[in-house]
């Protein structure tokens, strides 16, 4: 009976933990020590493929390594189809498409990375939507952006990967990108960690709880 307990409270443990995600932070980057974010895990694919990658494509100066990386990203067909399951930068390669912010981000870190640049990952969320879940006015699509934070030339820069816009990063602890009028709500170093919208519906539960627990006197 003990025994059959314990398997009973043993799975139920287990179910709890895997319907948990993530909460979302924005602050545990550490900018003071960039160099930890040159690591290339499993999670961004073959490192010896990356590195050949940016010998081949983004050789020259680090100052130029942004512009290239948007280059040679821009060789690849945007396809939203496949933009609902985890793909690093190998997949990207196999299948010639890119389907999401996301995709971008995990490729323009993996070849920032590779290059020598410190780069992580910035989750953001759109504030007119923001303002709609509040007021619980109807929406149609969740409205979600992954940007990147990269240091270059002693600074921390901000970038929109498939747009190809930076611009110097904002000071530890703002969250509001005006232009774009986005929050920066999530930073991280491992997209699999962080939960990005390729992994839809622990992405779309995660912010859900982040949305019910939020201030929003923050943006009004």
């Amino acid at each position: 009976m003990l025994k059959l307990l314990t398997l009973y409270f043993l799975s139920v443990l287990l179910l709890v933990k895997a319907d948990e995600v993530r909460k979302p932070d924005a602050s545990t980057i550490q900018r003071d020590f960039p160099d930890q974010y040159l690591v290339l895990s499993s999670s961004f694919g073959n490192e010896n493929q990356l590195r050949e990658i940016v010998h081949k494509e983004i050789s020259g100066p680090k100052s130029q390594a942004p512009a290239k990386i948007a280059a040679y990203l821009r060789q690849y067909t945007f396809d939203n189809k496949v933009c609902y399951q985890y793909r690093n930068l190998d997949d990207i390669l196999q299948t010639k498409k890119i389907g999401s912010c996301a995709d971008y981000a995990i490729a323009w870190v993996s070849l920032a990375r590779a290059k020598g640049i410190p780069s992580i990952f910035v989750k953001t969320l759109d504030l007119d939507w923001m303002m709609k879940w509040v007021r619980k006015e109807p929406w149609t699509s969740w409205d979600g952006h992954v940007y990147v934070e990269f240091f270059l030339n002693g600074k921390w820069w901000i970038i929109d990967p498939g747009a190809d816009r930076w611009t110097e990063a904002l000071p530890f602890g703002e969250s509001l990108l005006k232009k774009d009028r986005r929050w920066i709500y999530d930073r991280g170093s491992d997209p699999k960690e962080m939960t990005l919208s390729l992994d839809w519906e622990n992405w779309k539960k995660q912010t859900t709880n982040y949305l019910e627990q939020f201030d929003f006197q923050k943006i009004q």
